[in-house]
């Protein structure tokens, strides 16, 4: 199972909150694998596409 937090900044939620509670699920469901994957905010030319999306307002 993948985790994607859909999360702009990595604030306390992606830095410890998500963490822990992956750790706390992986030490429940020892036969169940996840992987915590990067933020959302963290992909490589978001900022790029958040200026051209503002650009392209009327």
């Amino acid at each position: 199972m993948q985790l994607y937090p859909l999360f702009f900044n990595k604030g306390k939620h992606v830095g410890k909150d998500i963490p822990a509670q992956v750790e706390d699920a992986r030490q429940r469901f020892p036969d169940l694998t996840i992987e915590l994957l990067d933020y959302f905010g963290n992909a490589n030319g978001l900022a790029a596409l958040v200026l051209k999306h503002i650009g392209e307002q009327d």
